[in-house]
């Protein structure tokens, strides 16, 4: 696995929160053509999630929220730099005691420290995590990404606590791999 070098969480903080403030015009430019792409790239494992609430981290803009809602979820999202409706936090730190039947994740790659986001992630979630996850096999990029892998391997060997109940490449875009879990009991 490929690690950002930062001198401090602060510096990973203010990197990470950089990244919006950066691409924001051209993410709210797009918003449209984002928010249509996740409903179809979410079509595909909307089946495996559990009625009732969804918690979405790295939210930046909400389209993910958004879709969640429409479909029936109560959807919460966060983000270190959020945008309308949004709330703040910080997957390192996940700021709820309540726990959500589905947590979905597709911004592993911008963790300072997988063990941490793996177990906040255990400690609010009830039923069905989603991981997306979309810069498998690419040690090129690093730009915003605080972390590469190489394998699939590589990333669920941080979420042992649980169960994979199905593996696939997104359909409606290749670029990403969808991991469905649930926690062991």
């Amino acid at each position: 696995m490929k690690r950002r070098e930062y001198d401090d969480y602060e510096a990973y903080i203010a990197h990470q929160v950089k990244k919006k403030d950066v691409l924001g015009d051209g993410m709210r430019r797009r918003y449209n053509e984002r928010l249509q792409g996740m409903k179809q790239r979410f079509k595909c494992f909307k089946r495996y999630l559990k009625k009732g609430s969804i918690l979405c981290l790295g939210a930046r803009l909400g389209e993910e929220v958004r879709v969640f809602k429409k479909w029936g979820w109560n959807a919460t999202g966060i983000d270190i730099n959020p945008g309308p409706g949004i709330l703040y936090g910080d997957f390192h730190q996940i700021p709820f005691q309540k726990t959500f039947n589905n947590v979905y994740c597709n911004c592993l790659d911008h963790a300072y420290d997988l063990d941490v986001v793996a177990d906040e992630i255990k400690r609010v979630l009830s039923g069905t995590l989603v991981l997306e996850l979309d810069h498998l096999y690419n040690d090129e990029r690093l730009v915003w990404e605080s972390l590469l892998w190489k394998s699939l391997d590589e990333i669920l060997a941080y979420f042992n606590d649980f169960r994979i109940r199905k593996h696939f490449r997104n359909p409606a875009d290749k670029r990403f791999e969808v991991v469905v879990c649930s926690k062991k009991e």
